[in-house]
Parts: structure tokens; C-alpha cells; sequence
């Protein structure tokens, strides 16, 4: 189930397309988060966890001057190189806390002519608050373009007083979200589909879709119960 839930993901991701066209605004980098946080908030939960990623392709060319802009960003922590058979990854992983990180990562291809720059910013405390102590705006001035790529995802536990089936589809109502696919095990449901709150989309079977809900049977009592848009980027 696992394996079929990362082919799925990664199809999804190579086939993404859009590209938001400004990100400097804090509102429109907190655009969809906040949007969940009062989805979450009208069924009386609140997220308990949330990411922001935001990624970009770069030539290979022009690494050296966008790894001197992260260095500039993040004075304190020292680069870290990983290889692998397919690719070198440089890594920075500034840790706030154990609950609150950002990082910030670039994966060089083999034989490759760009690199991927993926930064993630994630936390369990007020979106404003975390997000204004970040770097993601000096990222999104210094070293992102209008041709990033912004992902984000929330999530939240339910006892066993709440029915997954019926909060999904409480949450789906609320955010006005037609399914465009439905994959349904025994402990794990994700549901793809279409809002009209976003201008941002990606193709799925001949449709347009910019969310999926998940709800995954954590244990007995509890269910995890996870939003992504436009997919979700995360384990779930």
C-alpha cells in the first residue's frame, strides 16, 4: 500500500506545471494554509502540524552564486554533502526546535544540466508567528523566481469519537472540493479533487485537481487526518 501511495505521489509531482506568479506577499504565501486552518477550525479541530515547501529547478551553471546566497541565509549551519548512485545532495538543516524546523536542500542529478532546490519550513505553532520568523521571504527574494513551486500540507488526530468518513467529508463541503479520484483501503482513504479557492492546478485523469485529503488509521482509537495542495508532498 505504501509503494502505491509513493508511485502515485511521485507521478503527481513530475506532473506538476504551475507556477506561481508572486510569492513576496505574506498572505499569499500563507494562501492555502489558511485556508485549512479555518476548514480545521470549523469542525472544531486545529492543525496540529503543517509544512510549507516551496521548489525550484535552477541551472547547474548558477549553483555557485545560489549556494552563496543560502550560506548568507543561513550563517550558522554548515553545509553537508550526501552522495548517492543518482544524485549529490547539499543540505542545510537549521533545527528550531523539535516541533519547529526550516531547511533547505539541493539535488544535483547525474549527468544532469539543473538542480532541484527544495526548502521546507514546518511547524505545530501559529502560521503567522513561524512564517515571519523564517527565511522563506528572503528565500523567495534572494533565491527563488516567479517559477517556483509551492506545496503545503496540515494535518490533525481524531479520537475515536470522530468519524474519518465524516469529517473528510465535512472538510470537503467546507472547501467546496469536487472529487476527481477516490482510493479506498480498509485503514487509508485519499480523496483527489478540485477547489475553485485556488487558482493553482495540476492534471489528473483528463481533470484538474489542486488538493487531496487523506485519512490513515493510526491506531484503534485514533485516525491522522491530512490535507496537501495541490498533492500532498508528505507520509500520510
Amino acid at each position: 500500500m505504501k509503494q502505491k501511495v509513493i508511485i502515485i505521489t511521485f507521478i503527481l509531482l513530475s506532473s506538476v506545471t504551475f507556477h506561481l506568479e508572486t510569492l513576496s506577499a505574506h498572505h499569499q504565501v500563507l494562501a492555502e494554509l489558511k485556508d485549512l486552518e479555518k476548514a480545521f477550525q470549523a469542525n472544531n479541530h486545529t492543525i496540529q502540524q503543517w509544512q510549507l515547501q516551496l521548489r525550484e529547478q535552477v541551472e547547474v551553471e548558477k549553483l555557485t552564486s545560489t549556494i552563496k546566497s543560502i550560506k548568507q541565509l543561513f550563517p550558522v549551519r554548515e553545509m553537508e554533502v550526501e552522495y548517492t548512485n543518482q544524485a549529490k545532495k547539499l543540505k542545510w538543516n537549521p533545527q528550531h526546535s523539535s516541533s519547529q524546523s526550516e531547511s533547505i536542500i539541493i539535488v544535483v542529478g547525474k549527468n544532469s544540466s539543473k538542480a532541484d532546490v527544495i526548502y521546507t519550513l514546518t511547524g505545530d505553532t501559529s502560521l503567522d508567528k513561524w512564517v515571519e520568523e523564517s527565511n522563506v521571504h528572503a528565500l523567495l527574494k534572494d533565491i527563488f523566481t516567479d517559477k517556483v513551486t509551492k506545496f503545503t500540507c496540515a494535518s490533525t488526530v481524531l479520537d475515536d469519537k470522530m468519524n474519518s468518513v465524516y469529517f473528510l467529508n465535512r472538510l470537503q463541503g467546507f472547501l467546496n472540493v469536487q472529487q476527481v479520484h477516490k482510493l479506498r483501503e480498509s485503514d487509508f482513504t485519499v480523496l483527489s479533487g478540485y477547489t475553485k479557492k485556488w487558482d493553482t492546478s495540476i492534471p489528473m485523469e483528463n481533470e484538474q485537481m489542486n488538493i487531496q485529503l487523506a485519512a490513515r488509521q493510526v491506531d484503534k482509537e485514533k485516525t491522522m487526518i491530512t490535507i496537501g495542495t495541490p498533492i500532498l508532498t508528505t507520509e500520510y
